[in-house]
Parts: structure tokens; sequence; C-alpha cells
């Protein structure tokens, strides 16, 4: 969530989430505070998975099906943020939290 200020009031901007479907949705994220730029979520509903490219790809995405949404971002895998969860999910494994190697 970004903070604008207005009239020297903060005020809470969220994320723009567009492409929301049972299998997926895109999230753009304005604010620099938690990447150190702004981001684009694939957000995956089977494995919450977050596949995050920096910058705005959110009419890159718009329109397109699940299946294409992931060809667009491992075409632009250069692009993601190391935070982006791509092959990897995450679990319990021996009752500790971790990411594993899986999902898309």
């Amino acid at each position: 969530m970004t903070v604008q200020f207005f009239n020297g009031i903060p005020v809470s901007q969220p994320n723009t989430v567009s492409e929301t479907n049972p299998d997926f949705y895109v999230s753009y994220n304005p604010s620099r505070a938690d990447y150190g730029t702004d981001t684009t979520a694939l957000v995956i509903r089977e494995t919450s998975q977050f596949l995050i490219l920096a910058g705005n790809h959110s009419k890159e995405y718009k329109g397109l099906t699940f299946k294409e949404s992931l060809s667009y971002f491992y075409a632009n895998v250069s692009k993601a943020v190391k935070q982006s969860e791509h092959g990897q999910v995450f679990k319990f494994v021996d009752g500790k939290p971790a990411y594993v190697p899986g999902g898309y």
C-alpha cells in the first residue's frame, strides 16, 4: 500500500488489482517501499505464489489467460525482483516454514 499526501494528510493508496479470475489475479503496487521499485505481481491462487516483476506490467497482462500470463512472466523473468516466488512454494517441512522447489 502506498502512502500519498493530500493537503499534508497521509492517505493510503491500495494496490491496483486487475485481471481477476478463478486461477490468478494481477496486482500493481506503485510503492517503492517494499521492493525498491514499483512492482506487478501475478498471484497464483492454487499455490498462493507471487510472481513479481519490477515495474508496471498491468497493460501487458490485460486480457491474458492464465497460461499466457505465465508465459509473459517467464519471458520477462530477468525483471523479477528477488522476492518473487517463481519456482518455489511455501510449505511446512518438519514443522518449520520453508520455501521448497515447486509451483510455477
